[in-house]
């Protein structure tokens, strides 16, 4: 959709360099354009911020999940540890 208005508007622009459309038919064309592309862009940050946000909480539950694991490992480790202490 962008680059089909870049394109309206550089035919805007051709046209009125030909005298076939008046300058203020091709501002318009200009404004909707901006629009198109200031809406586009708060798209792309809205979804980059909603995925920042998505995958710093799930490191940070896989890192949790990760410690926990690893904490019952070494316990396991000090059990059979201590199992030889009475050999």
């Amino acid at each position: 959709m962008y680059a089909g208005a870049l394109t309206k508007v550089k035919e805007s622009k051709r046209h009125v360099e030909e005298g076939k459309m008046e300058v203020q038919k091709a501002d318009g064309i200009q404004d909707r354009c901006n629009i198109i592309s200031f809406a586009t862009l708060a798209e792309i940050h809205h979804f980059h911020k909603i995925r920042v946000r998505d995958f710093k909480s799930q490191m940070q539950h896989f890192l949790q999940q990760q410690i926990l694991f690893f904490q019952k490992v070494t316990q396991k480790l000090e059990e059979a540890l201590h199992k030889y202490d009475s050999v």
